[in-house]
């Protein structure tokens, strides 16, 4: 949902609404961890509002970490 400023009109937020718990903020380097998300494959999208989306899939294997790497370019 996108969130707008009547007075400033440069102003302006997004909020996703859902029942998923394993959700998390990056940190100021931009890294998050979810921790106890059970085994099996999961969809992702990561978005940014003017470089786009990133989908994909990730495997989450029982005892063993999974790591996801992703990175947005600006455009030159």
């Amino acid at each position: 949902m996108s969130i707008r400023c009547d007075v400033h009109k440069w102003m302006q937020g997004y909020m996703v609404v859902h029942t998923n718990p394993y959700i998390a903020l990056t940190d100021a380097q931009g890294r998050l961890e979810i921790e106890a998300i059970p085994p099996g494959k999961y969809s992702y999208v990561a978005w940014h509002e003017q470089l786009g989306e990133k989908k994909g899939e990730v495997e989450i294997v029982a005892g063993k970490p999974a790591e996801l790497k992703l990175a947005f370019e600006a455009p030159n």
